[in-house]
């Protein structure tokens, strides 16, 4: 589980965010500068994916454990929402988005 900091909450509007789009096969980053000393993070998995909750609440999971792990190579200062298209996708996508993205500080 993330950090409660890392989190984007829900009192503000994903609308909201979304400066810079970078699209992937599996994957969609909205990205938008933050004020705030750390990175925060939502992940959105729509019922196009599956329609099962358990399935989508798993997808959630795995991505926020990516995230979470690798927060201290992560830059400072975004707002991100990760929008997952398609169940087929991999942690592999999510590392290549964020590198297109340029999200990471060092090269993964």
């Amino acid at each position: 589980m993330l950090p409660k900091k890392n989190r984007i909450s829900k009192k503000r509007s994903p609308s909201q965010i979304g400066i810079k789009r970078v699209f992937g096969d599996n994957l969609n980053l909205k990205i938008s500068q933050n004020d705030l000393d750390v990175s925060r993070f939502s992940v959105v998995v729509a019922k196009s994916v599956s329609k099962k909750a358990t399935i989508r609440n798993q997808i959630k999971r795995e991505v926020r454990q990516f995230v979470r792990q690798n927060l201290t190579s992560i830059k400072v200062g975004l707002d991100v929402i990760i929008i997952i298209k398609n169940q087929n996708f991999n942690l592999e996508d999510v590392k290549r988005i964020f590198k297109k993205a340029n999200i990471f500080l060092i090269d993964k």
